[in-house]
């Protein structure tokens, strides 16, 4: 009896031990942003700043389009918007369990991730809402269980105008 106790605390310090070491949040590189495909916002200025992680938008006379509500892109809200591309880092292999946040937008179960022929690709989409009052949107990033979020940043230029609505 006394050996089977050891046993069984053996048992559970190993299994406590690999299971913690599971728990962590592992970190990945953090790729850069681009524009979307289609160049959602406008024909805008763009770059981005590889240390603050910040994609910039627009400039003095230029301006950002307004997009109506459209379900078949996932945009229940209307407003003006602009988009970005992240591709995933190589090691994320799960699509389905990555969350973001855009702002107060939350998309879940890997919704973000663009898809191909019926598979979700490593090509992340975002189109998130700014406005005039709220020209800066942070994007976090969970790419699947497990990882560390990751977080960028959207800025949109000072003097950048908003097509409104009609």
């Amino acid at each position: 009896m006394k050996n089977f106790s050891r046993y069984i605390a053996i048992l559970f310090v190993l299994f406590c031990t690999v299971t913690l070491m599971g728990c962590n949040n592992k970190s990945l590189p953090q790729n850069n942003i681009t524009r979307d495909d289609y160049h959602i916002g406008g024909n805008l200025s763009f770059y981005y700043d590889d240390i603050t992680k910040t994609a910039v938008f627009g400039g003095k006379g230029e301006s950002i389009e307004y997009y109506s509500q459209d379900l078949t892109k996932g945009w229940e809200k209307e407003g003006n918007r602009v988009g970005v591309k992240i591709i995933a880092p190589s090691s994320i292999n799960d699509f389905e369990s990555g969350w973001a946040k855009l702002g107060d937008e939350e998309i879940k179960n890997g919704g973000f991730f663009q898809i191909v022929n019926g598979q979700k690709t490593r090509q992340a989409n975002f189109y998130p809402i700014i406005d005039k009052d709220k020209p800066n949107v942070d994007i976090e990033i969970c790419w699947q269980e497990g990882v560390k979020n990751q977080i960028y940043h959207i800025k949109i230029v000072e003097g950048t105008k908003f097509i409104q609505k009609d």
